[in-house]
This record gives C-alpha cells, structure tokens and sequence, in this order.
C-alpha cells in the first residue's frame, strides 16, 4: 500500500493505492486514517476481482481531527477467516489561512 505523496496540506487529495493476493471478489479493504491525537477518516475500497488492486482518494483536513503531524494509514482486509493489514505513512501540516484586510 502506499500514498501518492509524503507531505499534505489542507485540501488536497490524498491517492491511497494498493493490493490484495489473491484477488476474489467480492472483497473490500477498510482504510483508516490515523492522527497523531486520533482517527481522522475512515472509508472503504473495493478491491478489482482482476489483479486485486484498490484505490482511494480522501481529502487532507476537514475536521479538528487532522492536526500537523505524521499520519499512519492502515489498510484491513478480512477473507477467508483471516485477516491482514497494510501500513503506510505521510505528514500533513495545518494550512492557516491570512486573515483578510478589514477596511473601514
């Protein structure tokens, strides 16, 4: 499993990719995204019945949840009676906005 990239800010798309041996269908893999304080997000990928590969796009900030730090994504999947998981890592940092000119 991997990330499209190592460093976020607020608003841009994280890519999540990756794959699952032996592919069968129909299989789903839970992605959870972890904070440095907490979960951040959480969503589910179907898994391809062709090669097993899966992807997902989540979007960095949204919530008090996403905080600067290092963030671990854990991909988990469940079949057969077992399961496995996947990790990977990326940093994100808080984009403060200026504030505006007040005129008066």
């Amino acid at each position: 499993m991997r990330v499209d990239r190592q460093d976020y800010t607020t608003g841009q798309p994280i890519l999540v990719n990756g794959s699952v041996s032996p592919a069968s269908s129909p299989l789903n893999v839970t992605l959870i995204v972890t904070s440095p304080a907490s979960v951040a997000a959480t969503a589910t990928s179907r898994v391809s019945s062709i090669g097993g590969s899966y992807s997902h796009t989540l979007v960095a900030g949204g919530s008090p949840a996403w905080v600067s730090g290092v963030y671990t994504v854990t991909a988990v999947c469940v079949a057969f009676g077992a399961t496995e998981t996947a990790t990977t890592q990326f940093a994100y940092t808080v984009q403060v906005q200026p504030l505006g000119s007040r005129g008066g």
